[in-house]
């Protein structure tokens, strides 16, 4: 366990681009990438300064021979202050010459409800065919916000009404949740490439971005592939917490006392969130820039000291340089939610 620290080092800024003809569009791995990866945007993260604003981005090759279709999706995250968050995206696909030829129309982002193995956000699926012998070619795939649309919010599911919904029972009468838009973010693009590579469809999901700061600065991409998505069986703390939470939940919905059920798996859903959160805005860091977590007051129950020990996880994997494993405890975090999710599917 990290100890504790008065005053973590500055942060590296990431490089800024004063336009979209000087940035580099990194190229996509090679291959397949199995398993989950992460886009993190923060403030180590590249800026570009466009007239809508100062914005992180990502700038990806895109093949300029084949027909693709491209999804990117941004996933809901934690603030520092517990707040639900979004990195609502704006998409621009530039040519051979780094000249703007398109953006995606906005409609085509969509909402993307909650599930077993996949967290709320936003997504846009598109085509780009690059088939034609010759001429202007969509080259280079760029996502980055702008500042009309960190001033917007986006309304989220309320599980507790949905479920209530579902089973045709009075839902609570508790408001929306609601996610602010901002600078940092979760995003995963995958590409799916047809005659490009052959006659066979090939899957390629690029990898995390904003690795490290020097990193940034070099405009590397540094490539992160999680392991199984578990902890050691002897981390007592993470088994404590699957033991209280399963128990709760089950005993609840076993008195039919559904809103303390209901109550439980919200916490779980906050829990794997802010987990994320705390997450991104740390990752890039140098390990004695990683700023540890609030130690939370006896106030603030099991919830907020199950959250509070998974991000002190967190960091002690940061600081050791071992972001693989950092984004290890949030997958398991995201893992164990979908299974409290499933206990009231029985």
């Amino acid at each position: 366990m990290p100890e504790e620290q008065a005053a973590p080092k500055a942060v590296t800024p990431g490089k800024v681009y004063r336009s979209l003809a000087e940035l580099k569009c990194m190229p996509l791995p090679d291959g397949a990438v199995q398993g989950r990866t992460r886009i993190i945007l923060n403030e180590s993260t590249q800026q570009l300064e466009l007239p809508s604003g100062k914005t992180p981005f990502v700038a990806y090759d895109v093949p300029q021979t084949g027909y693709h279709k491209i999804t990117v999706k941004s996933y809901v995250i934690k603030d520092s202050r517990g707040k639900d968050e979004l990195f609502f995206p704006e998409v621009a696909l530039l040519d051979q010459h780094q000249q703007l030829i398109s953006k995606i129309d906005p409609n085509v982002l969509k909402h993307q409800k909650p599930g077993f193995v996949t967290s709320e956000g936003v997504q846009a699926t598109f085509d780009i065919d690059n088939r034609a012998l010759g001429g202007r070619k969509t080259a280079c795939l760029v996502v980055y916000t702008t500042d009309k649309l960190r001033g917007e919010k986006t309304t989220l599911v309320n599980q507790a009404k949905e479920y209530a919904n579902a089973r045709g029972i009075q839902p609570l009468p508790v408001p929306d949740p609601i996610a602010r838009h901002g600078n940092y973010g979760s995003l995963n693009i995958t590409l799916k490439s047809h005659e490009a590579y052959g006659a066979a469809a090939l899957a390629i999901t690029p990898v995390v971005a904003a690795a490290i700061a020097p990193a940034l600065a070099s405009d590397r991409v540094e490539a992160m592939k999680p392991g199984p998505v578990s902890l050691p069986k002897e981390d007592k703390g993470f088994v404590e917490m699957q033991t209280y939470y399963i128990s709760q939940v089950k005993q609840a919905l076993s008195d039919k006392r559904l809103p303390e059920a209901l109550k439980l798996r919200s916490q779980l859903r906050d829990i794997a969130q802010a987990t994320e959160g705390y997450f991104v805005s740390q990752y890039g860091k140098s390990g004695d820039a990683v700023s540890l977590p609030q130690k939370p007051s006896e106030a603030g129950g099991y919830a907020a000291k199950a959250l509070y020990q998974l991000q002190l996880k967190i960091a002690e994997q940061l600081k050791a340089g071992n972001g693989a494993g950092a984004l290890q405890i949030v997958d398991q975090a995201h893992h164990f939610k979908s299974e409290i999710d499933q206990l009231f599917n029985l």
